[in-house]
């Protein structure tokens, strides 16, 4: 049998110049794409270096404010501690202006109330509003050493709430008081955290003004933690004996007020006002 011969295979030219066309296409889409992605990515990095290295957005001024006198030296160097603390602070500095938020909540120091940031961006400024808390008083622990004559004393200062807000002196006379309690019977003062729990507090802060009323001069007033005590120590040499359970306003007060005509501070050696209703006092042998 012949076997038929194979005839050889028909090209079409016209899909081979249509398949090349079609390529040719797809690689100029993929360059177009390939340079807009590059476009966008130098004007990314373009904008990025403004922002971090130009000086266009570099803080000129901080101008900082305050109702009574404060040391704006170191609170500006807390709240660049602040800002560069969060994100942007850390990548951009704390002299950039996007790196200062406008919102309180980030701003928050145990010495101040309030601190508001406001910023103009056309001055390329940052004023700062500090409200400082109100010194109540000191609050001092005293830690007794071998070693040492007398008890190692560490005092912070406290506002009308009882929150301890900064380290604070060793105060002397009478014209801001303060209160000492052994180390040894309480916690370790935080700064931040209130001294006391609110009610006991709040007595305490209404026994001061009684004493003043009553011009009692105190030379110590000491806090006893263990006992819920307030103990004032008077230049008359009498001991007063206050608890910070209950108000003295209705009960220690009357009875400290009879006692101090008769038999009269100095002739006693101490006078126990702990018990709601009730008053004790010693004579001084």
């Amino acid at each position: 049998m012949k076997q038929k011969k194979k005839l050889p295979k028909t090209r079409f030219i016209g899909r081979d110049h249509s398949q090349a066309r079609l390529h040719r296409q797809k690689q100029w889409r993929r360059v177009r794409w390939y340079a807009l992605g590059g476009g966008v990515f130098l004007i990314l990095v373009g904008i990025l270096y403004v922002l971090i290295y130009s000086s266009i957005f570099q803080i000129q001024s901080i101008q900082i404010e305050s109702p009574s006198q404060i040391d704006s030296a170191k609170l500006l160097t807390k709240l660049r501690q602040q800002v560069q603390q969060t994100k942007l602070g850390a990548l951009l500095g704390s002299d950039h202006y996007f790196s200062w938020w406008t919102n309180r909540q980030h701003y928050q120091l145990p010495s101040f109330v309030t601190i508001t940031v406001t910023k103009k961006l056309r001055a390329r400024e940052v004023l700062v509003k500090a409200v400082p808390r109100a010194k109540f008083g000191s609050w001092c622990q005293e830690t007794n050493l071998p070693e040492l004559e007398k008890p190692q004393e560490d005092c912070y200062w406290i506002d009308q709430a009882g929150l301890v807000f900064e380290n604070g002196p060793i105060l002397e006379g009478q014209m801001i008081p303060a209160i000492y309690e052994n180390s040894s019977s309480s916690p370790k003062i935080a700064i931040g955290e209130p001294i006391l729990e609110e009610d006991a507090f709040t007595i305490i802060r209404s026994i001061i003004p009684i004493i003043r009323a009553l011009n009692i001069s105190a030379t110590k007033i000491i806090f006893d933690r263990a006992a819920s005590e307030l103990h004032v120590q008077t230049n008359a040499g009498a001991t007063l004996l206050f608890s910070t359970r209950f108000d003295p306003e209705n009960t220690a007060l009357p009875a400290l007020i009879r006692i101090q005509k008769n038999p009269g501070l100095k002739n006693l050696e101490y006078v126990n006002l702990t018990v709601e209703n009730r008053a004790f006092y010693k004579v001084s042998e």
